[in-house]
């Protein structure tokens, strides 16, 4: 039993990293679209 809630605790865990990852690409990325529009109002 407590293999498999170590098991669930991992998964868990990993999930959690990914989602983080993720909001972290996202926000990176309106960020650059962002600085592009500006650069191109520059230009």
């Amino acid at each position: 039993m407590g293999g498999i809630g170590l098991a669930i605790l991992g998964v868990a865990l990993i999930v959690l990293v990914l989602r983080m990852l993720l909001t972290q690409a996202v926000a990176r990325d309106v960020e650059a679209t962002q600085t592009q529009a500006e650069l191109a109002e520059v230009i």
